[in-house]
């Protein structure tokens, strides 16, 4: 059963991966690595930037490293005018990731 699970975890292959820029135990938020792990992620794959952005700057930037989506909550939820904010966090322009490289056979 032991090899079963472990052949499970290594077929699975997911539709997205979330890359987090806060530290989940002190929630402090730390963008330096953020534009290192989306240029690892092969461009078929949807990613997505989550917390810690807080203006159109902010998802600017991580669309411009190729995040394909964001994912924003307290820069709405302390919003005065919620959906304001959401449009003016819209529609920057994206830079694409690379497609996966084949391994040389």
């Amino acid at each position: 059963a032991a090899d079963r699970a472990g052949d499970a975890r290594h077929a699975v292959v997911p539709d997205a991966v979330g890359i987090t820029t806060r530290d989940l135990e002190t929630f402090q938020v730390d963008m330096s690595g953020v534009e290192t792990l989306l240029a690892a992620i092969p461009g078929e794959f949807v990613t997505v930037a989550e917390s810690g952005l807080a203006s159109r700057g902010d998802v600017e930037m991580v669309a411009g490293w190729g995040a394909d989506a964001v994912l924003v909550g307290t820069a709405l939820a302390g919003a005065a005018h919620p959906e304001a904010a959401v449009r003016a966090l819209t529609g920057c322009p994206r830079r694409p990731r690379a497609a996966r490289r084949e391994a040389p056979a």
